[in-house]
């Protein structure tokens, strides 16, 4: 059922953008003027198809804005390293562009397929473009021609080599031959290549260039191969025929996440060359019918993870800290899909392209701070972002997309050129004193106001929080063993650390030990003891007495000679309970059977090793009180001697026979 809606969506989906261009395009006129290809309008301005370009953009710095009458917004990246954006408009007046402090591009190149693919490295140094069979490879510099050739086949998917010597490519289509090429700009033959059985739907490629991933449709893998000669050193379950964005290395290839169809964010770790799933998570909201992951995202230094998600028509966002499957927090009902998200290096700033909502009621570019699910700065658009690049500091940005929302019927695009202002924060620092322990690490400490934000001390009891939004906050201190604490009113203001200690006393249990006479147990009174610890008791009866029973909180466990409690929670009490077992009157070596055990109305007793002339079978309770005696004053001289003993008058449960020094459990039933 899952793929019968997938394709239903997705064909309406395309059906919508289809209809929209050949509906332009039936009323158009292509020509050449210079280095461009346009495309001549005559009859669009006919249709009643609607276009806006109003934002709405709160807490976001606009450098500039491109508004397009007829082409979309697709793969946009902004560079740091350059300062220069590259934008690929498709559907109409199709091409890819680059920009710099204003909407007026730098160079532009053309392109004719409907919807070409664009794709660059981090630094931009090198630019491709996927325009059907023909895959080029762009100068950033002035847009001319490094590397180009013309495919048999579709170019589905391609990504530079990190420092824009070469790149990686996926040939094919759904029934074509498949091959994942890798290619030096000095040479037409590809410096390895191999096989594919479907097409590539995603590239990843470190950018420490020590891990290339490449994700294919239909049969469900993601295979990791060495980027010196491509061989195949290992294939992951990966089912996700169309995702918006690739899966993610880390810089240094450490960690890959992913997201697909299953309804599960997965992350890897890379454990002796090998990748080992070290979590996976569910970004199912509840109720929801489905989820498809589709934006995906692991920061530079490996300690953030994001996924967006596509469900029931909405969408979802999922932040994580590396080390936990639980997400920091999670934003739902973020609009028709989350598509595409961007992180700066440290996974501080976080930034995430949807479609919005079709009544236009929410934004449609999300900007985190990581702490918090409350964004730092949106824009609210008339239609609907595909795709956002912020830079590794997360100061600067690129987003682009359609005019009117992706569910309509309708051309035009945008592209929005922004600074994203830095929310004023502070920090919070403090120290930890575990009163009586020497070792104060492992203290959890939490902001309540912001739920998701928490750490641990270090040995020294130390602790700091980071880009703390300027509030005022109450901080909690908890550890298992101690009493919680809670400091109100911490201020945090703009640049400032505020410094707070706590000291925490020890959370402690009383339990009550006692004995009757004839034995005593240790250790014995009021023993205090620490949450979370265990206590051991000792029973040690007195000469010529017995361990008759142990009472725990008030439960009978039996004589048994010790007993701990472990991982203490509450107040308890144990009680020993002892016996005289008269070992003048009998052997030590007596023993004695019941029969039958479970019993009605009447045991045997049947006694080994008696040779008395005298002897008393005891029955007790639980609660130590004797409840039945019977006096055998003739066993003869035989060494075996067995009596008939009425139960029937005891109630049903567990009671203790006692002969000499020997006590045996007895179970009376009905």
């Amino acid at each position: 059922m899952k793929k019968i809606f997938s394709f239903l969506f997705f064909f309406l989906l395309a059906l919508t953008f289809t209809n929209a261009y050949s509906q332009n395009y039936s009323a158009t006129q292509t020509v050449f003027e210079g280095n461009r290809l346009t495309q001549k309008v005559a009859l669009m301005e006919q249709q009643n198809f609607p276009k806006a370009t109003e934002i709405v953009a709160d807490n976001l710095d606009i450098i500039w804005q491109k508004s397009e009458p007829y082409a979309i917004g697709e793969h946009s990246y902004y560079s740091k390293t350059t300062g220069k954006s590259f934008i690929n408009w498709s559907m109409n007046d199709q091409r890819v562009e680059q920009y710099e402090n204003t909407n007026t591009a730098i160079w532009e190149f053309p392109t004719v397929d409907d919807f070409t693919r664009a794709y660059s490295n981090k630094n931009g140094s090198l630019y491709l473009v996927c325009d059907n069979t023909l895959l080029t490879a762009l100068d950033p510099a002035d847009g001319s021609v490094l590397w180009q050739k013309n495919f048999p086949y579709v170019v589905a998917y391609a990504e530079p080599y990190p420092d824009g010597t070469g790149f990686y490519c996926g040939i094919g289509g759904y029934e074509n031959p498949n091959t994942f090429y890798s290619f030096l700009l000095t040479s037409q033959t590809p410096v390895w290549e191999f096989p594919l059985e479907n097409h590539v739907v995603g590239i990843a490629v470190a950018e420490d260039h020590s891990q290339v991933a490449v994700a294919i449709a239909s049969t469900p893998k993601l295979f990791i191969v060495d980027p010196i000669d491509g061989e195949v050193k290992q294939d992951l379950y990966y089912y996700n025929n169309s995702p918006s964005q690739s899966p993610a290395f880390s810089a240094n290839g450490e960690y890959l996440v992913f997201a697909d169809f299953s309804g599960y964010g997965k992350l890897y770790k890379r454990v002796g060359g090998i990748y080992e799933l070290q979590w996976q998570t569910s970004i199912t909201p509840a109720g929801a019918g489905f989820s498809w992951g589709q934006g995906q995202i692991i920061s530079a230094d490996g300690s953030t993870i994001a996924f967006g998600t596509f469900h029931d028509f909405n969408g979802a966002i999922y932040v994580y800290n590396t080390d936990s499957n639980v997400p920091l927090w999670t934003l739902n009902d973020c609009g028709s899909m989350v598509c595409y998200i961007s992180m700066s290096d440290d996974g501080s700033i976080i930034a995430c392209a949807t479609w919005g909502p079709e009544d236009h009621s929410k934004p449609d570019l999300y900007i985190f701070n990581k702490e918090s699910s409350e964004p730092i700065a949106t824009l609210n658009t008339a239609g609907s972002l595909n795709y956002v690049n912020i830079d590794s500091d997360g100061l600067k940005g690129i987003a682009a997309g359609k005019a009117v929302h992706s569910f309509e019927m309708g051309w035009g695009g945008n592209a929005y050129f922004f600074n994203i202002t830095e929310p004023a924060n502070g920090n919070i620092s403090g120290n930890v004193n575990l009163i009586g322990s020497d070792d104060n690490s492992s203290v959890l400490i939490k902001i309540e106001e912001l739920p998701q934000l928490s750490t641990l001390t270090n040995q020294a009891g130390d602790f700091l929080f980071e880009n703390v939004p300027v509030g005022t906050y109450s901080l909690t201190a908890s550890k298992i063993g101690y009493i919680s604490k809670t400091n109100d009113g911490i201020i945090v203001s703009e640049g400032n650390t505020t410094h707070i200690t706590f000291e925490l006393e020890p959370k402690t249990f009383i339990i009550s030990a006692t004995a009757t006479e004839g034995g005593e147990i240790e250790p014995s009174g009021e023993i205090t003891v620490t949450e979370g610890a265990s206590q051991k008791f000792t029973i040690i009866p007195s000469q010529n007495n017995i361990i008759l029973d142990l009472l725990v909180d008030g439960s009978s466990i039996g004589a048994v000679e010790e007993y701990t409690f472990e991982n203490v929670d509450n107040n308890h009490t144990i009680h020993a309970v002892f016996d005289n077992v008269g070992v003048k009157e009998l052997k030590n070596d007596i023993s004695f059977i019941i029969i039958p055990n479970p019993a009605n109305d009447y045991v045997e007793i049947q006694i080994n090793n008696c040779g008395l002339e005298k002897i008393n079978i005891e029955f007790y309770n639980v609660f130590g009180q004797l409840v039945n005696s019977v006096e055998i004053n003739e066993t003869g001289s035989s060494n075996t001697f067995s009596q008939k003993i009425s139960i029937a008058n005891l109630s049903d449960g567990v009671y203790f026979v006692k002969v000499g020094n020997i006590v045996q459990k007895l179970l009376k039933i009905r």
